[in-house]
């Protein structure tokens, strides 16, 4: 057996699971939690996304994520353009490399992602 020891990670900064309003708002705090997207320091920057962004804004964002999901048949399209890309890499990559997806913020978390990955024991 031909075993493949090469796995290629693509990384998207991340999109909710789901539009729905705690999968947003799971998502706003990991998105902003980060400190090079909100650059202050990291006791006010949780007070400001857990206490007030999140909660504040999950709701009328949850429903802008919703058109977006309609229009991409219920998914959302980050989530769907990035998949069918890696879909579309694997294809190319077959026997090759096995091709992987991560966002630093919502689905697909970057640490599991790597994990599976380191799991798997590649090479490369």
């Amino acid at each position: 057996m031909n075993r493949i020891n090469t796995a290629l990670l693509i990384i998207n900064y991340g999109t909710p699971d789901t539009a729905r309003r705690r999968d947003v708002a799971r998502y706003l705090r990991q998105l902003l939690d980060d400190n090079h997207v909100m650059t202050m320091n990291a006791v006010g920057r949780k007070i400001l996304v857990n206490c007030i962004i999140a909660p504040l804004r999950s709701k009328k964002s949850s429903k802008l994520y919703q058109r977006l999901a309609d229009v991409s048949g219920g998914v959302m399209p980050l989530k769907k353009h990035t998949q069918d890309f890696a879909d579309r890499l694997q294809a190319l990559l077959v026997g090759k490399a096995d091709v992987y997806v991560a966002m630093t913020a919502g689905c697909n978390f970057v640490s599991d992602v790597v994990e599976e990955v380191l799991r798997r024991n590649y090479n490369k």
